[in-house]
């Protein structure tokens, strides 16, 4: 876990070829969860990857340089 500007990371990864990090939730269906998940990550200035695993699909993709993907996906790829 990390703590940026106040704001809870529940995850930063780190090995030999950098860093993550990564914020799981239920659902980011609606707006002010979805807010309260990305703001951490969209405060956090570096150039490492930043995730949301989330169990639902209905919100994938990209939003501001923050991927969000389905747990599932997470799961069954190695390229994450």
């Amino acid at each position: 876990m990390g703590v940026f500007d106040a704001y809870e990371v529940d995850f930063v990864a780190e090995n030999q070829n950098g860093r993550r990090y990564i914020q799981v939730c239920h659902s980011l269906e609606l707006a002010e969860v979805r807010q309260r998940e990305l703001r951490p990550l969209a405060l956090i200035r570096d150039a490492y990857p930043k995730l949301v695993i989330t169990r639902d699909r209905a919100v994938t993709g990209d939003i501001e340089g923050i991927q969000i993907i389905p747990a599932t996906d997470f799961l069954l790829d190695t390229a994450y």
